[in-house]
């Protein structure tokens, strides 16, 4: 890939350190030196985030004017990786000459594709978290607030008025720009742009499934909707009369809400017992690898797009993997030409589970999602969006 040879100076806002990387390889790949990376939190323990040099700053910081004065005369452009309240506060500060992306994440946008985001739950997962998207356990004065800046559509009215601020806007899914676009009639320019976080050269295909394993899910997230899968097996185990091995479950909880983790823990340990694996602690990405690739199928019962890297891993690794079709991740996959099987399958024969797609099939899906994510394919967009800075400003 050629490299860009420019004095541009680019503000990288970055929220969740699990993607960072991907953007400091595929950005500082195209445009050496010109990156400076931001957090606000900690997130010192992750390694690969550490080899970044990210410069930490509080909330308070990023709002002082100081700051603001800083961010104004030393970019040209501001790359905002996700956009959180602190990001939209300074999305609005920024002088209007300097080019502002907004690299969505999913979770930062889909209440502007649904008109309530409890929509994205399944009926026994929304009617347990009524309080969702807030905890349960969080203290009464601040479920409030927020609970009355969510049904007056704060959030979601300031987005639309940066709209007018933002220069370009890249969803997880093309469909998803779409989506808004059709809604709202105005949004920012569409540059499409991903993290590809996952090498298909480090992942192996394997020819002989582990049938006896299941791996559901992607982190203790609401959406995920693990109640009702966890229902849908419970029923199935309890009323048939068929001599079978059951298989186990796996259920990666280490991401996400604590509320969530405990929940979906004790249901797991009243349906299933030993039989069901929560995995609780963080896992290097060879490791992690490693614990997908030890399952036979992989079941995502999300909604909304999630779970990208895991749906990659497990195609790569040639496990079947189940979707809810009510998600636009897994319609473009198919339209992709991916062969995905869906949690309707499960629900009218459990047994579906067990049947593994043929040989063919499964190695269709690797060279497909191998193709899909082309390290080369991901420097040329970000070669794209840069470009597109550069003329901008």
């Amino acid at each position: 890939m050629q490299q860009l040879t420019s004095k541009l100076q680019v503000a990288h806002f970055i929220a969740d350190p699990k993607f960072a990387f991907g953007a400091y390889y595929q950005f500082e790949t195209v445009l050496p030196g010109g990156n400076h990376f931001f957090t606000i939190g900690d997130h010192l323990s992750d390694v690969n985030f550490l080899k970044m040099n990210p410069h930490r700053v509080t909330s308070r910081e990023l709002q002082s004017s100081e700051f603001i004065t800083y961010i104004n005369k030393k970019f040209h452009a501001v790359v905002f990786h996700g956009l959180y309240p602190n990001h939209m506060y300074l999305c609005e500060r920024i002088d209007p000459e300097i080019y502002i992306s907004w690299i969505g994440m999913g979770g930062d946008y889909y209440d502007l594709l649904v008109d309530d985001v409890r929509d994205l739950l399944e009926p026994l997962t929304k009617s347990y978290f009524k309080n969702y998207p807030y905890p349960n356990d969080s203290s009464r004065i601040i479920s409030s607030l927020k609970r009355f800046l969510k049904n007056s559509n704060f959030w979601k009215s300031r987005k639309l008025r940066l709209f007018k601020r933002i220069n370009s806007f890249s969803p997880v899914l093309q469909t998803e720009h779409k989506a808004v676009s059709e809604k709202f009639h105005s949004t920012p320019n569409y540059i499409p742009w991903n993290y590809h976080t996952t090498n298909p050269n480090l992942v192996s295909f394997s020819a002989v499934p582990q049938l006896n394993r299941v791996w559901v899910g992607n982190s203790a997230s609401h959406t995920n909707n693990h109640l009702d899968i966890i229902n849908l097996f419970c029923r199935y185990e309890r009323s048939t009369n068929r001599r079978l091995q059951f298989p186990d479950y796996v259920f990666p909880l280490s991401y996400g809400s604590k509320e969530v983790m405990r929940r979906v823990t004790a249901e797991l340990n009243d349906g299933f017992g030993l039989r069901a694996r929560v995995l609780n602690e963080f896992f290097g990405t060879d490791e992690y690898i490693k614990n997908i690739q030890s399952s036979g199928a992989m079941v995502m019962n999300h909604r909304r797009q999630e779970g990208g890297a895991n749906i990659n891993i497990a195609l790569l690794s040639g496990l079947d993997v189940f979707m809810n079709p009510e998600s636009l991740y897994f319609k473009e996959l198919v339209e992709s030409g991916l062969d995905i099987r869906t949690t309707q399958e499960i629900r009218a024969d459990f047994l579906s589970l067990l049947e593994p797609n043929d040989m063919t099939v499964k190695r269709r899906n690797r060279d497909i999602i191998s193709s899909m994510l082309d390290s080369e394919k991901g420097l040329r967009k970000t070669k794209n969006l840069v470009e597109n800075i550069i003329d901008c400003i």
